[in-house]
């Protein structure tokens, strides 16, 4: 008997402890939620991009580029911040809380858009250096077919010119 007693107590939590497995939980899911709202317009800057790309409106791609470098930074801040509350959250998954919570499903639609991102990054990397190959072609092509190109300069004719010069005085 005084080991079921001992069982039940060792089980039951403080509710403080109770408490900040709460708050625990809360926080990171707000983190989670928070990585999802910044991969959902990382998508939309990258979709938004690939037009720009396709149109040729460089001043825009590089704009959306810019873009892109702060969502990847804030996103990146995040992930520092939420890998020490996931191994909070392991720690406390076995409690009813931590089923609770929709977690996983967050995790789930956190992973979707990553690999969307990815997939979208690599279609405008592509493009991309599709893009920059057309363009050094067309600069190669304007070095061949330029007219000017063996023509000398007016100035790099030889004129006889004279070399000493007398002055009487």
């Amino acid at each position: 008997m005084a080991q079921k007693s001992m069982d039940k107590k060792t089980q039951s939590i403080s509710k403080e402890e109770l408490d900040e497995r709460i708050a625990i939980l809360k926080r990171f899911k707000a983190i989670l939620e928070e990585q999802r709202t910044k991969f959902q317009e990382y998508l939309r800057v990258l979709e938004k991009q690939h037009s720009k790309i396709e149109t040729g409106d460089s001043e825009s791609a590089l704009i959306h580029s810019r873009m892109e470098e702060n969502i990847v930074r804030s996103i990146n801040t995040l992930q520092k911040v939420a890998i020490p509350l996931e191994s909070l959250y392991n720690n406390f998954s076995n409690t009813d809380i931590a089923s609770k919570t929709p977690i996983q499903a967050l995790k789930t639609e956190l992973n979707l858009l990553k690999s969307k991102v990815i997939e979208q990054n690599s279609i405008n990397q592509t493009l991309l250096k599709k893009n920059i190959q057309e363009v050094k072609e067309q600069i190669a092509d304007t070095e061949t077919h330029n007219p000017y190109k063996k023509a000398r300069s007016i100035y790099a004719q030889a004129i006889p010119t004279a070399n000493v010069v007398q002055l009487d005085i």
